[in-house]
């Protein structure tokens, strides 16, 4: 009995690791450092969907994103961070044109499911030409 229960925990770990590794991070060299923020909320383009809120610099030498997530958007540090992770997955599937922006989750960003998350920031992104097809 006590060795079925080991496994059955084994399996559950398992699967728990799993759903975690569904969602890789932006790789840190395509993250915009908090430095340049400034310079990009200043002089940067800005774009609005329904769930998100882009601010850009088209050309740049380099890409590089952030994620915004503020305490409006998930009330705990736990819903924050899988927002902004959920952000990161997405622009680090797609494949973005060169330049520096910061994305701002709105306040319903955090309750929809991935997929409506991905289609919204995709349009967005695709409106404001930051994609490359």
């Amino acid at each position: 009995m006590a060795v079925e229960r080991l496994l059955r925990d084994d399996e559950l770990r398992a699967e728990k690791s799993s759903l975690f590794s569904l969602f890789t991070m932006l790789p840190k060299k395509n993250r915009l450092p908090t430095t340049t923020f400034d310079e990009v909320i200043k002089s940067g383009k800005r774009a609005d969907s329904f769930l998100f809120s882009l601010t850009f610099l088209p050309n740049s030498e380099k890409t590089a994103y952030s994620a915004v997530v503020s305490k409006k958007v998930g009330s705990t540090a736990v819903k924050r961070n899988a927002l902004r992770r959920r952000i990161y997955e997405i622009l680090h599937q797609l494949s973005l044109k060169n330049g520096l922006g910061i994305v701002f989750a709105k306040k319903n960003a955090g309750a929809v499911p991935f997929v409506e998350a991905k289609d919204d920031l995709e349009k967005l992104l695709a409106k404001c030409d930051r994609i490359t097809k």
